[in-house]
């Protein structure tokens, strides 16, 4: 193939991927926890994406009981921003409660879930969005994770430790974008885990129902503000709790 033939084919390509992600109507999930320095750039950031790529689609915001400002930020975004929807947790509930709240209360035909502390961009989803004609959930997987030497070492182990006790292998498996089809939300909704194996719980239900899924690698960028709490100890023992319970119960 020549190279004028090529690049016509990737412009064609490009073209209908485009089309297909524009007539995207898109409920986008922000789980939030002590973010305040953040939250505003993020929702800036998916607010210039939905522009520019004619997403018709809302953003949902969960305030998971920060003890920061983040939910007085929300509320003042709210009042100034039209596709922004907050809710508000009384306390934290962990990072799977905020998420069946937000993907819950989704009303649009995509369902799609997002880190809240700028280490993805929103254009980001364009990558996964198209791939909804394949399959009917895409997963990210970030190509090189931004993140501390023992984070990233901790989630090697969690991914290992699911694996072992569930028999589910999936690369980055709490690689925290992914995207879907609402109609599948009744049948991998998590019912058991309310902290970190959020995912953990939606693969095995997709397991369990044969749906099939695809992954996407898609950039990972440093966190500039606030505190990662993923890997604290208090999370990784409630991880290791709710990983048992699934296994016991599955």
């Amino acid at each position: 193939m020549g190279k004028k033939t090529l690049a016509a084919s990737q412009r064609t390509s490009h073209t209908l991927a485009s089309r297909r992600m524009h007539a995207t109507s898109l409920s986008l999930i922000l789980p939030c926890y002590n973010e305040e320095e953040n939250i505003t750039s993020t929702v800036s950031d998916i607010t210039t994406w939905f522009a520019s790529a004619g997403i018709t689609g809302e953003i949902i915001a969960v305030n998971d009981g920060s003890k920061d400002r983040t939910g007085q930020i929300l509320e003042e975004l709210r009042r100034i921003t039209p596709v922004l929807r907050v809710l508000q947790h009384d306390r934290n509930r962990g990072y799977a409660s905020a998420l069946v709240t937000g993907l819950d209360a989704g009303t649009m035909e995509v369902l799609a879930f997002m880190d809240s502390d700028g280490q993805f961009r929103a254009a980001e989803l364009a990558l996964l969005l198209p791939r909804l004609a394949e399959a009917p959930f895409v997963a990210g997987r970030r190509r090189k994770r931004a993140d501390p030497v023992m984070r990233i070492l901790t989630a090697k182990f969690s991914g290992m430790l699911v694996w072992l006790m569930l028999g589910i292998w999936v690369r980055d498996i709490n690689c925290g974008l992914k995207v879907f089809r609402r109609e599948l939300w009744p049948a991998i909704r998590p019912t058991q885990v309310t902290g970190a194996l959020f995912n953990t719980e939606v693969f095995l239900r997709l397991r369990q129902h044969k749906i099939s899924w695809t992954q996407i690698p898609v950039p990972h960028y440093p966190r500039l503000h606030g505190r990662q709490t993923g890997g604290s100890p208090m999370v990784l023992l409630r991880a290791i709790q709710e990983l048992w319970k699934l296994r016991t119960s599955n």
